[in-house]
C-alpha cells in the first residue's frame, strides 16, 4: 500500500517550484507510523511534509503528502474540532464569520450547502425560511445528530462523502460554505469546480482559510501552527484571489477574521510555538480576547 503520493501543485497543475520551507522533522522522510503521533496535538519539535511555492499560481502546497486512503484513516480517530475548546469562544468567532457571510445580496428560495459544518455553529446562525433545503456534508458520522439540531429545518441532508456531490442537484444551491475545509483537501480545485456546478448563477461562495502569509506566519516561520500534518496546502489573499478566478468567481471579497480565545488556551499555544514543550493551564471562561491572528474570509460570487 502506498503511504504517500507526488502532487503537482493542486491549483494550477504546475511542477516548478521557487522555494521551500521545511520542519524539524521532515514528513516526506518518516515513516507513515512514525507521523500518526504528529497528527493532531501539540509537539516540542514539529513534523510537515516540507512546503513548496508554485513557481506559476504562488500557492504553497505539499508536493508529497499523504495518499487518500492514509488521509482517511487519519481523520476517522479524530474527534470533533470542537475537543478541548470552549464552545462560547468557538460561537463568537463563527459568528464573525456570519456576519461577513449575510453582508452578501444571497439569491433566495434555493438551496444550502456547507463543507465541514462539524457540530453546526455556524450552521445554527442561518434562519431555515430562506433556503429551500440544506446539504451539510461532514464525514465525522459521530457528530451527525448534533449537526441535524443545529438547523431548525425538516429539509435537511447530511452526506459523508465530500467529493461526491451527486445527490445535488446542479444550479440549485444560492450559498456555500466551507470553513477551514480548502486547506485540507488534497484536490481542492476539483472541489470547487464541483460547487461552481452546484451554484446558481449570482450565488455566492464563503472561504475560510489560513492565511500563510499574515504577520504571525512570518514571525514564527516553521513553528507557525498551521504548517502541520493535516494541511496540504496554505493560501494567502493573492493566491486565493487567483485561484477562485481561474474557477470562475468574481466579486471577490477577503477580510482578516477575529478569532476569540481565553488566555490560558492562548498561553497553551505560546508555549508550543516557542518549543517549550506541552503545558496545561487552568481554563477561565471569562478571561476571553478577540484576536486577528492570520485566518482570513474570502466571499466570491459566481459569474
Amino acid at each position: 500500500m502506498t503511504e504517500f503520493i507526488e502532487r503537482s501543485c493542486p491549483c494550477c497543475g504546475s511542477l516548478e517550484v521557487k522555494s521551500k520551507i521545511e520542519s524539524c522533522v521532515k514528513a516526506e522522510k518518516t515513516s507513515y507510523e512514525n507521523l500518526k503521533k504528529y497528527w493532531a496535538g501539540f509537539f516540542k519539535e514539529s513534523s510537515f511534509f516540507t512546503y513548496e511555492r508554485c513557481a506559476n499560481c504562488g500557492i504553497l502546497y505539499n508536493k508529497i503528502f499523504f495518499s487518500g486512503e492514509k488521509l482517511g484513516e487519519l481523520y476517522s480517530s479524530m474527534l470533533d474540532n470542537t475537543a478541548g475548546q470552549n464552545l462560547k469562544n468557538l460561537r463568537k468567532t463563527q459568528r464573525g464569520y456570519f456576519d461577513f457571510f449575510k453582508s452578501k445580496n444571497i439569491p433566495q428560495n434555493f438551496s444550502y450547502l456547507e463543507f465541514g459544518p462539524d457540530i453546526g455553529l455556524f450552521t445554527e446562525n442561518l434562519e431555515a425560511k430562506n433556503f429551500n433545503h440544506f446539504y451539510l456534508i461532514e464525514p465525522n458520522k459521530a457528530v451527525h445528530d448534533k449537526l441535524k439540531k443545529s438547523v431548525n429545518s425538516e429539509n435537511i441532508t447530511i452526506l459523508s462523502d465530500l467529493f461526491d456531490l451527486s445527490a445535488i442537484p446542479d444550479k440549485s444551491v444560492s450559498s456555500a460554505v466551507l470553513i477551514h475545509v480548502l486547506d485540507h483537501m488534497i484536490e481542492p480545485k476539483k472541489t470547487i469546480e464541483q460547487i461552481h456546478k452546484k451554484l446558481v448563477d449570482g450565488g455566492v461562495i464563503l472561504i475560510v482559510t489560513h492565511d500563510e502569509k499574515s504577520t504571525l506566519a512570518q514571525v514564527l516561520k516553521s513553528r507557525w501552527p498551521a504548517f502541520c500534518l493535516q494541511h496540504p496546502q496554505l493560501f494567502n489573499v493573492k493566491t486565493t484571489a487567483h485561484f477562485l478566478t481561474d474557477c470562475g468567481f468574481e466579486k471577490i471579497t477577503s477580510k482578516k477574521s477575529a478569532n476569540y480565545f481565553s488566555i490560558p488556551y492562548l498561553l497553551q499555544h505560546l508555549f508550543w510555538c516557542l518549543g517549550l514543550g506541552k503545558f496545561q493551564f487552568k481554563e477561565i471562561s471569562w478571561l476571553t480576547i478577540p484576536l486577528r491572528l492570520g485566518n482570513i474570509m474570502t466571499i466570491a460570487q459566481k459569474k
